[in-house]
């Protein structure tokens, strides 16, 4: 886990599969992810379980969450990581009141 003054970092977890399945699912989010099909519940727990290995997957994921509360906020991704030459690219999502009420 990664702590800041404000929020924390952590590891995706199983439990987090319908969060995910509905922030990956919500079409508003969709411009910045390249995403244009909806994911299944499927793919989503495959995901979580290929994040586990950076080299393998090419990319990692952490949960935001508020130092005060376990609830979560979004997402920090880390992906085309290239350890040869010492470079990645960062994606965050702030999941908005309506993705968070679902």
């Amino acid at each position: 886990m990664l702590k800041g003054n404000n929020i924390y970092l952590r590891a995706v977890e199983k439990d987090d599969a319908l969060t995910l399945f509905q922030w990956e699912n919500n079409t508003a989010n969709w411009k910045v992810s390249n995403t244009e099909i909806p994911f299944s519940m499927h793919s989503i727990h495959q995901l979580i379980e290929q994040q586990s290995d950076l080299r393998t997957s090419g990319q990692l994921r952490f949960i935001i969450c508020q130092n005060e509360s376990t609830n979560p906020l979004g997402t920090l991704d880390i992906y085309d990581v290239n350890f040869k030459h010492g470079f990645a690219s960062i994606g965050i999502l702030i999941a908005t009141d309506q993705d968070k009420r679902k």
